[in-house]
């Protein structure tokens, strides 16, 4: 399909040529239901065939009617597959939050028997206050396994206050009340993570005091049985009772040192291209490197990205689909600057990559947000993914009005890397919008701005893209 070219940006005017997919339907009671998920790609601006080098796939989950889609795209093609009565997205398509990073302070082992002695009981809450402190740091695997590591001693200049809650989401045990710490050790940290093989390789900085900054491979995680069998070695006072627990002091699991890149300030990301293992980080004059990393952890190339990028900078990995590419947005100079790197492992083994500017489709918005960045095997094309929403205005009582957006699809847009222009835009719509249209056009919506069911359905209508292209299964 040829169209006379027009700017993205100043609004697409939409084709009549729409590639339409209509996914099995299953039952005949629940026919109505699932017709609001066919899955269609339509044509916006460009030529059809712009999209033949990529390869695509994705998971939508429609909770409401308790069913998974799956659509792909290849050689241009849409096709896909509805799984009725099914809920459970596949293991290949795992949630961003599969991985928690928590750090926890407690209480130092030799100064529980007098955290214990001057301990105070009332109600459900025992407290009590400790000067000589633990930061754990407790790692939770896509896998469904932990590991809790001693990362650093913690001495306060006075005491703190310390709580415990029976049988409540503390586990027992001895916490630090309030964000004492939290400035040098904040409860969630970066996710460093990634399967490389048969082993989990996870990025240690230097809050890390008590681990070499580095990539250590996981050796050993338990799952939460494991975790539940592991003997009791502490005990916490309440009032006349004392109550045998699992220190939250008590490391478990294990890991050994993998890889140190030279130089290191620290790791920003690491990833898996092919065989490889990628590591993204700062050195220690300021600059943004990447090194291409053997079995035998041996930096086979190392890539100079960005020179003396200070300490005001952002990291975010965006997925590719691809096992030999890898891409990730840096925000510079405060996030006044947003550029686009993308690596590619090619034919020979060779690591090459691109750096281009966040804003190249010249549409007015950034790309830190896009979905799926990839790029086609002769390098000169990238396919950029992502959410489209619409906006609507609710009223609510007391004549307020509030905006509200919904997800309608994804935006895919062709960049040709030669011509420096977008060759091809289109919107995949994958249901989503049709789920949200039977509560807009509800005539109640407008006067009762149906909250719940919004905040609802944003919750069990999602979309995931797995890290690779896949075939459509699904877990029984």
């Amino acid at each position: 399909m040829h169209t006379k070219k027009q700017s993205p940006a100043r609004g697409l005017a939409v084709l009549a040529i729409v590639s339409v997919l209509v996914l099995g339907m299953g039952t005949a009671v629940r026919m109505v239901g699932l017709q609001k998920m066919q899955t269609r790609l339509i044509d916006e601006y460009g030529d059809h065939q712009a999209l033949q080098p990529f390869q695509l796939s994705a998971y939508s989950r429609f909770q409401a009617e308790n069913a998974i889609t799956f659509v792909a795209l290849e050689n241009g093609q849409l096709s896909g597959q509805v799984f009725p009565e099914q809920v459970r997205l596949p293991e290949n398509a795992s949630l961003p939050d599969d991985f928690d990073d928590l750090n926890i302070i407690t209480i130092a082992p030799e100064e529980r028997d007098a955290v214990n002695q001057k301990a105070s009981y009332s109600g459900n809450t025992a407290t009590s206050s400790a000067q000589s402190l633990w930061v754990m740091r407790l790692i939770t695997l896509p896998d469904n396994t932990s590991l809790r590591l001693h990362i650093a001693d913690y001495q306060a200049d006075e005491p703190v206050e310390v709580m415990s809650y029976p049988a409540a989401w503390s586990g027992m045990d001895w916490d630090v009340f309030g964000d004492y710490g939290r400035q040098a050790y904040p409860q969630w940290t970066s996710n460093l993570y990634v399967r490389w093989g048969d082993s989990w390789m996870i990025g240690l900085n230097k809050d890390s005091i008590l681990y070499q900054p580095g990539i250590w491979r996981v050796t050993e995680s338990l799952s939460e049985e494991e975790v539940q069998t592991l003997p009791t070695d502490g005990k916490v006072q309440y009032g006349d009772i004392s109550v045998d627990v699992l220190n939250k002091s008590t490391e478990y699991g294990s890991v050994e040192l993998f890889y140190v890149p030279q130089n290191l300030e620290e790791i920003l990301k690491c990833v898996t291209l092919d065989q490889y293992l990628g590591v993204l980080y700062q050195d220690t004059d300021g600059n943004i490197r990447f090194d291409l990393v053997d079995e035998n952890a041996s930096c086979l190339q190392q890539e100079l990205i960005f020179q003396d990028v200070g300490t005001e900078y952002s990291c975010t990995q965006v997925n590719t689909q691809q096992a030999d590419q890898s891409c990730f947005v840096l925000g510079l100079h405060q996030g006044t600057d947003y550029r686009i790197v993308s690596l590619q492992i090619d034919q020979s083994g060779k690591l090459e990559w691109i750096d281009l500017p966040g804003n190249l489709l010249n549409d007015g918005s950034l790309l830190p947000g896009t979905t799926v960045i990839q790029r086609s095997d002769d390098g000169r094309y990238l396919l950029f993914v992502g959410r489209e929403e619409n906006q609507i205005q609710v009223d609510r009582a007391f004549q307020q009005v509030d905006s509200l957006s919904y997800p309608i699809g994804y935006r895919l847009n062709v960049y040709d890397l030669n011509e420096k222009d977008v060759v091809y835009s289109g919107l995949l719509d994958t249901g989503a919008a049709k789920v949200w249209g039977s509560y807009v056009k509800n005539p109640s919506f407008m006067f009762y701005g149906l909250a719940g069911e919004l905040l609802s359905l944003n919750r069990d209508y999602y979309t995931v893209f797995p890290q690779e292209a896949q075939g459509g299964t699904t877990n029984d």
